[in-house]
Formats: C-alpha cells, sequence, structure tokens
C-alpha cells in the first residue's frame, strides 16, 4: 500500500494526471470492477481501497506514455 501510494504521489510530480488500476491475473470480483483509467486522485489504491493482501497494482494510463 506505500509502495503505491508513493508512485501516485511520484506520478502527480510528474504531472500524470490518469492512471490505470491493474487487477492481479488472479484478482477477486471486487478488483476486477475496479479495473480501468482513473483520475489521478480518484483511483483505488491496492489494500488501502480494495482489501488484505491485494496484489493488484497502479499504472500510468496508455494515454498518459
Amino acid at each position: 500500500m506505500a509502495a503505491e501510494k508513493a508512485k501516485l504521489d511520484e506520478w502527480a510530480e510528474w504531472k500524470i494526471e490518469k492512471v490505470e488500476f491493474v487487477p492481479a491475473p488472479d484478482a477477486c470480483p471486487i478488483c476486477f470492477s475496479l479495473a480501468g483509467d482513473y483520475d489521478i486522485g480518484d483511483c483505488p489504491v491496492p489494500v488501502d481501497d480494495t482489501h488484505p493482501n491485494c496484489r493488484c497494482s497502479i499504472r500510468p494510463a496508455e494515454s498518459e506514455t
């Protein structure tokens, strides 16, 4: 969770505006429902906004690369 929040802080400094929530390949239904692009301030953070032991991640959205 701390690493994911640190990524968001760093990307915000880089002026990245959109990020993508990426479910793990064997993710639960909750995480699969969160998949997609979000404004950087609105993105769910794995573990913090999902569940303990979540292995999902976030990355800059395709439109940002």
